[in-house]
Order: C-alpha cells, then structure tokens, then sequence
C-alpha cells in the first residue's frame, strides 16, 4: 500500500468541530494522534521490500486443509481414516473470537485432545484458528492465540483477519485504528510463540485495504484466500491476487456460503485447497483433485 497524506486529517477534524461533533481541543488530539499513525505506517512503507520466501514445500499447509467451526458435528461425520484416505492433511479448529469464547469455543476446547490425537496418527497435522475481532485490543488478542496454541499445542495457528483489522471500517470509511492493529497483532504473536509455529492468514480472496506487508514481514507468508465475499470469487482471480500482495503460498479456500467449482479451485495455480466449513462439506467432494 502506498504511503498516506495527512490532508485528510485536517479536513476530518475541521468538519467535526464545525458541526460541534467535538471541540476544539478534543479536535486537535484527535488530528494528533491520526498524524501519528500516518507517519508510523509511512515509515513501514518506507522500509525495503521483504523477500518473500520460496513456497513451503513438504509444510502443514502443503496438502488440502479443512477448517471446522463445530468439532462436535465434524468429528462424527468424517473419521480420520476417511479424511487421510481423502488426501486432507490437515485440520484447524475454531478456539476464539478476539479475547473471548463462545459456546462452541469451549466445546472445541474440550474435544481438541482427543480428535487431535486421532488425526495425528492418520498423520494429519491440527491446528486452531481464531477470528480477530479488535474489541479488546490487539496485543490481548495474540497473547490469549499463542496461550491457545501451547496450552493445546497446536501444529499451526490461522489469523482470520477481516473487516476489523481493514484500513476501511464497518462503516465503509477510513479507520487508522484498525490498519494499525496487524502490526501490534503481529509483533505480540512472534513474541510469545516459538519462530517454529507454522501460521498462515485466513482472509478475504477479494481486494482489501488490509495491511499484508506487516503480515509478511512478521512471517505470515501464506494466505488462504476466501472465495466467498458476499457472493461467490473466482479462485484463480483469489489466488493472483494473493500472489500480487506479496504472499509466498496462496491457497483459495472454498465455502459453503456460495459453492464454487471445485475442480476450478483445485486447478488455481498450487492443486491445493481449504475447505471452510469441513462439517458442511462430504468426503466425496473432498476428493475431488
């Protein structure tokens, strides 16, 4: 993403204060600390292009990968035996929504060690992922991801970062706030987990004002791109895209939401692919390569 100016700012707070949305001095913090954040992510920009790492070969996310949000309807539906012989090599659990659980967190939570311990010895890796949601604060959300990853010492962690961590808010407008949460996420994560924890980012396939370079630079070099975003993404157009942001591994990641060519999604450019949500897919269209 190319550096940003400050004009925006000003014209920002000039309309708050002129409309009386805020005061004068409430307005001047406020440009203050927007000034601040420019110049931090201007600064980012400014470093050298990081080297993008030859693609993993022989990794975690070298193989087809299934992400499951409710392990208690997976787990009776798909035996790890039906899963090697399908050619999935590995598993990522949902753990966490930002800094809290839900119900079916917990239940995850519960039946992580013993599904885990029967994959594994079909030779699939298990993993968890989390959705970023922004409400605490981003340092709280790694911390509590790598606790996660050593307490149920998981074989990789998947970021799904979204609309929360997008330079462009719910709201459609520009937000510094969230732009600058990956890289705090980012830095927190390397300083609680081993360098040796595989990690990859779950995101959208489409366009967004999402800062990947930070991502990256902090070794999150593979990306799995979403092919749903409100309706269905072509997974070559996903997988380019992917490319074109910086990532050394691109895998598009087919979603019930809206169905997409499987063999299309296969034939992307890697013949990989993520399957979002395993317990709504069956073992026939797992196979399909």
């Amino acid at each position: 993403m190319a550096t940003l100016g400050t004009k925006w700012i000003d014209d920002l707070v000039l309309a708050l204060v002129s409309k009386d949305v805020v005061s004068g001095e409430l307005g001047n913090r406020i440009r203050a600390s927007l000034r601040e954040l420019v110049r931090a992510h201007n600064e980012r920009e400014k470093q050298p292009p990081k080297q993008t790492p030859p693609a993993e070969t022989g990794g975690v996310f070298s193989k087809p990968l299934v992400i499951v949000n409710k392990l208690a309807d997976f787990a009776p539906r798909h035996s790890p035996e039906s899963l090697a012989a399908a050619g999935i090599g590995a598993v990522a659990v949902i753990m966490h929504h930002g800094t809290s659980f839900d119900a079916t967190d917990k239940e995850n939570y519960s039946l992580f060690t013993e599904q885990a311990t029967r994959l594994r010895a079909q030779k699939i890796s298990v993993g968890i992922w989390g959705y970023l949601t922004g409400k605490v604060d981003p340092e709280a959300e790694a911390r509590l991801a790598a606790k996660l990853c050593a307490d149920l010492g998981a074989d990789f962690y998947l970021a799904n970062a979204e609309k929360p961590y997008s330079y462009i808010d719910e709201t459609g407008q520009p937000n510094p706030y969230h732009y600058d949460r990956t890289p705090r996420f980012c830095y927190q994560f390397k300083l609680n987990t081993p360098p040796s924890l595989p990690r990859a980012l779950l995101t959208y396939g489409t366009h967004e004002a999402i800062d990947y370079a930070s991502w990256q630079k902090y070794g999150w070099t593979t990306k799995y791109a979403e092919c749903f975003n409100g309706q269905a993404v072509d997974p070559k157009w996903a997988v380019a895209q992917g490319y074109q942001e910086g990532f050394g591994v691109v895998i598009p990641v087919a979603g019930y939401h809206q169905r997409i060519d499987l063999k299309e999604a296969y034939g992307s450019g890697n013949d990989n692919i993520a399957f979002y949500t395993g317990e709504n897919f069956s073992i026939e269209e797992m196979k399909v390569s």
